[in-house]
């Protein structure tokens, strides 16, 4: 589980520029949307009226960077971040972070990176080994980390929104169940002491 930390209004314009470029948005809309975000004049809205004083607007060139972001209410922000993500996505599964599933039914395998729903994302990673599986997830999330920082994301280190689960399954007595990692599982001090697992 990873939580981004103000995606929708750090999105880096050159990135998402290019991400929609590569789906057949055209330049002129693409131009449109951005340099009207870049030149929106702002104000503070407080219980006692707006401010007088504003920021944005034509005075941008003189700042080291123009404002970014799609803005909070932008009808199109869910889209580009969905197709921002999914370039995400992409990377992780040709950089081998992906998991197969056998469906039940049609019997068919399927490659599952994880789920996205705006700034929340849930990473899954799977082996015959707990050790594998840890440091494979260590490593996917340090990936979604450094690639959403890219296009503008900030992946939020707070414990009670970044963290992870080791689930291992062995099998008992004609079926499998979820091991206790007291009898019979992974020894969970393993994963603690090992030098290349971050908590």
């Amino acid at each position: 589980m990873s939580d981004l930390t103000g995606c929708y209004d750090q999105i880096v314009h050159n990135a998402v520029a290019l991400a929609l470029l590569r789906i057949g948005v055209s330049h002129a809309k693409i131009h449109t949307m951005f340099v009207s975000i870049q030149h929106m004049i702002h104000r503070v809205s407080t219980a006692f009226g707006d401010s007088e004083l504003t920021y944005g607007g034509d005075d941008f060139e003189n700042w080291l960077f123009a404002p970014q972001g799609v803005l909070q209410g932008n009808a199109a922000g869910p889209a580009i971040w969905s197709i921002l993500s999914l370039i995400v996505f992409d990377v992780l599964h040709k950089n081998g972070h992906s998991d197969s599933f056998c469906s039940a039914i049609s019997k068919q395998l399927f490659l599952l990176v994880g789920f996205a729903y705006v700034d929340d994302c849930d990473l899954i990673q799977s082996s015959a080994d707990p050790l594998t599986v840890a440091q494979s997830m260590q490593g996917v999330i340090q990936q979604w980390g450094d690639l959403m920082e890219v296009t503008g994301g900030v992946l939020n280190l707070d414990p009670s929104k970044s963290y992870w689960y080791l689930v291992e399954y062995v099998w008992k007595r004609g079926s499998w169940v979820a091991a206790d990692a007291k009898i019979g599982g992974i020894n969970g001090s393993d994963l603690r002491h090992d030098p290349q697992i971050m908590n």
